[in-house]
């Protein structure tokens, strides 16, 4: 039994030393940790509107305290929940130990990109009709060429 609470505190400890690298004062981090997100499955297990619930909480719990976290830490908590999120998906292994800032940047750019692939439409190109034996040749093989293109 001790020695499980051991464990579970060096993981807290492990997550609220990334919480910091990430920008976020101690006092901000315990609170993360506080409200149970102590280790990264459980930042995994949120969705992006649950974390965002979880900062409007942090910051309403301590107005008094003036506890603020900055809107770049914002965006980095949510890209390393995506990058978690990815690994847990594709079966890799992820460590709190790798997780800093140019690992925060560079999945913000992965999470924007893939935002905007996602509101891309389409259907830019008409997608050509089957070739039937009344159907032109040229003009439907220009189609199917311009198609694939895009």
């Amino acid at each position: 039994m001790a020695n499980i609470q051991q464990q579970q505190q060096a993981q807290e400890a492990l997550m609220l030393a990334t919480l910091m690298r990430l920008g976020l004062s101690e006092v901000a981090a315990r609170e993360f940790t506080g409200n149970g997100i102590t280790n990264m499955n459980r930042l995994r297990m949120l969705t992006e509107e649950s974390l965002d619930r979880l900062i409007k909480q942090v910051h309403r719990d301590n107005q008094c305290a003036r506890l603020f976290i900055p809107f770049t830490s914002q965006q980095y908590l949510h890209a390393i929940r995506f990058w978690v999120n990815r690994m847990y998906i594709i079966g890799a292994q992820y460590d709190v130990n790798q997780v800093d800032e140019p690992l925060a940047e560079m999945w913000t750019e992965s999470m924007k990109a893939e935002k905007e692939a996602a509101n891309v439409p389409d259907d830019l190109v008409k997608k050509p009709e089957a070739f039937k034996k009344d159907t032109k040749w040229k003009q439907w093989k220009e189609s199917v060429i311009t198609y694939l293109h895009s």
